[in-house]
């Protein structure tokens, strides 16, 4: 979820490796590669553009590891790729008549001779690392998840920094094309890094940035397009919070596993924790755990749980819920994120939360961990 495009589709492909792309146009730049250890390969160069990729060359590696390639850049920098059958070498951003110097050693490769080249491999650095902290921190679960609520707050933690860091990258290099690729990066599957009503001032920054010296580029209308739907997101988010002050919360009607209708207004008088998720979302057995230790405290204390699943497969979320023996309301129309409830909460990403108070006010959204605790403590004294 969060903001949808061509070139999001494209960048999930390649967030946690370490590729690139290319393409052809006017002035002509020259790529001296060395890859020892591929000596007789084919490497081939490919160049992505926002709604597909294509080849534009291939050359044969010499028994010293030496290949070249000579492109054609036009009026803007190209993402290029550089690979074999099956290996992906690296990534690179090329612009006009740069002589650039490539080598490849053991999954890792090292770049001189194009700035945007060497900014886009130190964000491939942090895309890497990152992905590495979160799996560790994954990995500490214990499996009655007694250290769960630490774990969740290392990771809250952890996607704090990411933040942090990919905001300061694009601010640091706004008129670099590597921040582009910034802009589409995610902690985890279906969880952006940027597409919240917060992050608007950072595409118009990258907007206005690249636009005066490559209008008319491809990547650049992509995120107009992006930063149109953020503003429609941000006035959908304050038509939802003055509904949701101003009378009770908009009304959910879906059916449950059994195809029984039932309504979130069912629940008035309790606390209700509305929440958004899919079985395809990456960690959601560990968010249901959560979820579990939280109705086992509070439900006899008043808590309900309203949990919207946003799947296309009714049979999978069946199966998921029965198998992770969810014990609260759980209902699914089957339409996915197309479902008119995930337009009238105007749903982003997954997870998503509301917690509504017996009063049927909105007393807060997206929290997690002990934040998500304390706050439904303090709403059942």
């Amino acid at each position: 979820m969060g903001v949808k495009s061509g070139i999001l589709t494209i960048i999930k492909s390649i967030i946690f490796c370490l590729i690139l792309s290319s393409c052809a146009g006017g002035d002509t730049s020259r790529i001296n590669g060395n890859a020892e250890t591929l000596g007789g390969k084919t490497v081939y160069l490919e160049r992505i553009e926002p709604i597909h990729t294509r080849l534009l060359d291939s050359a044969k590696v010499k028994s010293n590891g030496d290949f070249s390639f000579k492109i054609a850049v036009s009026s803007e920098p190209y993402f290029l790729t550089l690979r074999t059958d099956s290996l992906l070498l690296g990534m690179l951003l090329v612009d006009k008549n740069e002589s650039i110097n490539f080598r490849y050693n053991s999954r890792q490769y090292e770049v001189e001779g194009s700035e945007g080249s060497v900014l886009l491999k130190k964000l491939n650095g942090m895309v890497s690392r990152n992905a590495l902290t979160r799996d560790s921190i994954l990995q500490k679960l214990e499996p009655d998840n007694a250290n769960l609520t630490e774990v969740n707050r290392q990771l809250v933690r952890l996607l704090t920094k990411q933040k942090q860091d990919y905001i300061r990258f694009v601010v640091t290099n706004p008129k670099s094309f590597a921040s582009i690729m910034a802009m589409y990066q995610e902690f985890s599957p279906g969880l952006p890094i940027f597409g919240r009503a917060e992050d608007f001032p950072y595409y118009r920054l990258l907007i206005d940035s690249l636009q005066t010296k490559y209008m008319g580029s491809a990547y650049i209308e992509q995120l107009k397009t992006d930063s149109k739907n953020l503003k429609q997101q941000i006035e959908l988010q304050a038509r939802l919070d003055n509904l949701v002050t101003e009378a009770s919360f908009p009304e959910i009607s879906l059916p449950d596993k059994s195809g029984k209708e039932v309504k979130l207004s069912s629940l008035k008088g309790k606390v209700i924790l509305l929440y958004f998720w899919s079985t395809t979302m990456e960690g959601n057995q560990l968010d249901n755990r959560e979820l579990l230790n939280l109705y086992e405290k509070y439900h006899s204390k008043g808590l309900e749980i309203y949990q919207v699943s946003l799947d296309t497969d009714r049979t999978r979320w069946i199966k998921a819920i029965e198998t992770q023996e969810l014990p609260w309301i759980n209902v699914c129309d089957g339409k996915g994120t197309s479902s008119p409830v995930a337009l009238t909460y105007n749903i982003q990403a997954l997870p998503n939360n509301f917690i509504f108070s017996k009063d049927e006010d909105l007393a807060a959204k997206n929290l997690f961990g002990d934040a998500l605790d304390k706050k439904i403590a303090e709403l059942l004294r």
